[in-house]
Formats: C-alpha cells, sequence, structure tokens
C-alpha cells in the first residue's frame, strides 16, 4: 500500500511539473522572439547607418569636389535678383494674362 501511495505522489508531481513547463513555455516563447526581434533590428540598423556612410562619403567626395573644383565662378540667386529687374509674382502675370 506504501508503494501505491509513492507512485501517486509522483504522478501528482509529474503532474505539476508538466503543468509549470507548459505555462513557462509561453514566457520562453516571448523571450526568444524579443531576442530575435532585437538582433533582427540592430543588424537592419547597421546596413542603415552603412548605407547612409557610403552616400556620404560619395557626396563628398564627388559632388562637393566637383563643386570646390569648378573654375568657373558661380552667381548665387541675391547676386542674380540684383542684377536684373526687379522679381515679379506669378500672380502678376496671371493678371496680365486676363487682361
Amino acid at each position: 500500500m506504501e508503494q501505491v501511495r509513492s507512485t501517486g505522489s509522483h504522478g501528482l508531481a509529474l503532474i505539476l511539473l508538466v503543468l509549470v513547463m507548459l505555462a513557462g513555455l509561453p514566457v520562453a516563447v516571448w523571450l526568444d522572439l524579443r531576442n530575435l526581434s532585437e538582433s533582427s533590428l540592430l543588424r537592419q540598423a547597421k546596413d542603415l547607418n552603412s548605407v547612409v556612410s557610403s552616400v556620404r562619403s560619395y557626396y563628398a567626395s564627388n559632388v562637393v569636389g566637383r563643386v570646390l573644383a569648378s573654375p568657373a565662378r558661380r552667381r548665387s540667386r541675391t547676386t542674380m535678383r540684383a542684377s536684373r529687374a526687379p522679381y515679379r509674382s506669378p500672380r502678376h502675370f496671371r493678371s496680365n494674362l486676363a487682361a
């Protein structure tokens, strides 16, 4: 009779252990997904940083280098405005077309 009680208590402990493990399964899945998403986001951030850095270096070496190396002197918009007739708004042109 004593053997039956000991196996019964072991069976109850096994059932409780299985229930606890089943209850902990969603927590384990959540922690795993959190870790996977964190590593994926970190990798994407590094890739995006690499793209931005390469575009920045291309722009700095090619575009800015060409502008600084060009012998022609460019006139800014303010000097062009000062040398030409006064600026007229598109509203002024519309009123002339309607007349």
